[in-house]
């Protein structure tokens, strides 16, 4: 007896006698593992990788930076208390302050979405971008690492920091953007693709 000849791209299905002839043959399901989607971070490595960077050097800690760390300006960071925050840093205190696991006051603000705060670490204390904590993390990973997407922070950091940070893997592999949320990945795309002269221009940026 021959064997019968399906069409290309039809499977056979079998069904139990009481089934309908014409459900005998279904083409295969498109799953979403066989869906290749463009994700923020392989957007940003797409766009950085035909770019000369420059290795990183991440800042290590001085002792200035971890005796300036305690709970009482951690307390001024999650009350968003802009103004006690200038006393102490005119009185002396390191704004590049970090705990034992090199968590800085700058990761806590990026991850807080704190905007008049990191404008203040920018423009007047002139903090480092250039950190990593024990995870290897930098604040474009605290950044990505929120409920919504914040772009006017992002705005902020690619304005100030090295955006070759943002190539940089934890020490899990991720880079900031695969933290992003996926039903989020539409609305960063867009983003990256409306800042993209904007992240390669911050390139090396001391």
């Amino acid at each position: 007896m021959m064997a019968t000849a399906f069409p290309k791209g039809v499977t056979k299905v079998h069904h139990s006698s009481h089934s309908a002839k014409h459900n005998r043959y279904r083409k295969p399901l498109v799953t979403k593992a066989r869906i290749q989607e463009e994700t923020p971070s392989s957007r940003i490595k797409a766009y950085l990788s035909q770019t000369k960077t420059m290795p990183i050097e991440y800042r290590k800690p001085k002792e200035d930076d971890l005796s300036s760390y305690d709970v009482e300006i951690v307390k001024v960071i999650r009350s968003k208390n802009v103004d006690r925050l200038r006393e102490m840093f005119l009185s002396g205190r390191s704004m590049n302050a970090c705990n034992q696991f090199g968590e800085s006051l700058v990761h806590m603000v990026c991850r807080r979405g704190d905007l008049k705060i990191l404008k203040f670490m920018i423009d007047e204390a002139k903090v480092s971008f250039s950190i990593k904590d024990d995870f290897g993390r930098n604040p474009f990973h605290d950044a990505c690492w929120t409920p919504e997407p914040n772009m006017a922070m992002m705005d902020l950091l690619i304005a100030s920091a090295d955006t070759s940070l943002l190539l940089s893997e934890d020490v899990r592999g991720n880079t900031p953007f695969d933290y992003v949320r996926r039903e989020h990945h539409k609305a960063w795309n867009d983003y990256l693709e409306k800042h993209r002269e904007d992240i390669l221009k911050g390139l090396n940026r001391a």
